[in-house]
């Protein structure tokens, strides 16, 4: 079950920071986009630019939410797996101290 845990966390990672990437690709080609209708005849286009800052602007905000998504997860992932660690440093401890039986001493 602990495995399960840790492979559940690591793909949710995963898959956050595949999102991430696919929206960064998309804000730096609307950012491309953007920068060549206002170098070429910025004045037909503009409720084209009006729609891609905007586009923009919402992109990174999701990119945003996004990280902050993935660093609940991490942080979930570093508690248990101190809390893992823990567990088998306690096991390891109880092992360290088991009582011998008397006829050890005879």
């Amino acid at each position: 079950m602990g495995r399960d845990i840790d492979k559940i966390l690591k793909y949710q990672i995963y898959v956050i920071e595949e999102e991430i990437g696919k929206l960064k690709k998309e804000v730096h080609n609307n950012k491309l986009l953007l920068e060549y209708l206002l170098n070429n005849d910025p004045k037909s286009h503009l409720e084209e630019i009006k729609q891609i800052r905007t586009t923009v602007y919402e992109l990174g905000h999701k990119i945003k939410i996004l990280k902050i998504e993935r660093k609940k997860v991490v942080d979930h992932l570093e508690a248990y797996n101190i809390t893992k660690t823990n567990i088998r440093k306690s096991n390891i401890k109880r092992s360290k101290t088991k009582v011998r039986p008397s006829y050890y001493y005879e």
